[in-house]
């Protein structure tokens, strides 16, 4: 549920860059993408707690804020460099509140510190090339096209963990990847109608 929550934001995102730069995309598959999520991430509506609903809602919130409003930032100063402030000032936030809920468990063997390593080192490039795509493709495309993370997610514990997905999971991917091939060629057509001659 928290996952699915979060992954509001490219609703938001759509939404945002309308009302902020007057951009409209083709809203249907912002909403089949969410509904193939609904149906990948399958939440459990069980025993809700109000204060992770509104966690989730606000992570939601900011990253979809984060990326509308990075584009003007990027424009001005590259990926690279503002990449680097948000993850210092991320850094130094999430050291803040990491210590004072108790600290860090630091990892005991040297794997650990590999893991620690390369997660670190695939959010610094996905970070920038997150912001580079911004930039290259506007707030609301690069939202849409950030539903496949948890559809990645979920394929690599599929293979890696040998996690086995139900028919309601696989649908839900079909719908999310089905959306953004819909999207992408109503864009093509699009282009190509409003090409002179």
């Amino acid at each position: 549920l928290a996952a699915l929550l979060f992954y509001t934001f490219p609703l938001q995102i759509l939404v945002l860059d309308a009302l902020l730069n007057g951009r409209r995309l083709w809203a249907p598959p912002f909403a089949a993408a969410f509904a193939g999520l609904a149906l990948a991430l399958g939440p459990d509506l069980g025993a809700l707690d109000p204060r992770g609903v509104g966690l989730a809602l606000l992570g939601s919130v900011g990253a979809a804020s984060a990326i509308v409003l990075s584009e003007t930032a990027v424009s001005r100063v590259g990926a690279l460099t503002l990449g680097f402030w948000m993850q210092a000032l991320g850094a130094v936030l999430g050291g803040f509140a990491l210590f004072a809920l108790g600290g860090p468990a630091l990892p005991e063997v040297a794997l650990g510190w590999a893991g620690v390593a390369g997660a670190g080192l695939v959010t610094v490039v996905a970070v920038v090339s997150n912001l580079r795509a911004v930039l290259l493709a506007g707030p609301a495309r690069t939202g849409l096209l950030l539903n496949l993370e948890p559809v990645v997610i979920i394929a690599v514990a599929a293979l890696v963990l040998d996690e086995r997905l139900s028919a309601w999971q696989l649908a839900g991917v079909a719908l999310v990847v089905l959306s953004l091939v819909a999207a992408t060629l109503r864009e093509r057509t699009s282009a190509r109608a409003a090409e002179p001659g």
